[in-house]
């Protein structure tokens, strides 16, 4: 009986902390995966505004645009979170200054996995480059880039064709 009574007092902690760790309606791990980037990129935004970068190069503007475009989804859910029956999409819009750059994530609900990758606007002067899988070795193989047409010394932008959260700004 003892050892009963000190197994259930010492799983009091770990329920608590179940329980408080679960979702909450309608909430799933994908949900929970954005708010945590979103939350990151908030930490990002305020180390940055702290403590700005000299010169502050269009890499650095692409980057804080970047952080920028995860931290709304903590103050606009309504706007870039789409949920449907059978899918979620999540659009991550970059403000690069004078044109928005808007690229969705969607996951298949059931099994909570991503299922697609979508550009919803492109500004005008920007491309989409789709690496050959000829480049076996290379890790841009598993990216899908946009770049300026006009303005080739422009930093490319890097959109993950796996995970959303390892997209990056390449060097201008």
């Amino acid at each position: 009986m003892k050892k009963i009574i000190v197994c259930t007092i010492m799983l009091i902690p770990v329920i608590l902390l179940a329980q408080t760790s679960l979702p909450s309606k309608g909430e799933n791990d994908v949900d929970l995966l954005w708010k945590a980037r979103a939350l990151q990129a908030m930490e990002r935004i305020e180390k940055f505004s702290a403590n700005p970068p000299e010169p502050l190069t269009k890499k650095i503007k692409y980057e804080i645009a970047f952080e920028a475009s995860y931290a709304a989804f903590l103050t606009y859910p309504e706007s870039l979170i789409k949920k449907q029956p059978h899918n979620t999409s999540y659009h991550i819009v970059l403000n690069l200054g004078d044109e928005l750059l808007d690229v969705l994530y969607t996951y298949d609900n059931k099994y909570q996995q991503l299922v697609s990758i979508g550009i919803d606007h492109l500004p005008k002067d920007a491309r989409v480059v789709i690496p050959s899988k000829v480049l076996n070795d290379s890790y841009l193989i598993d990216y899908i880039i946009v770049s300026s047409i006009n303005e080739p010394n422009n930093p490319s932008i890097l959109f993950s064709l796996t995970d959303p959260f390892l997209n990056f700004v390449l060097s201008e």
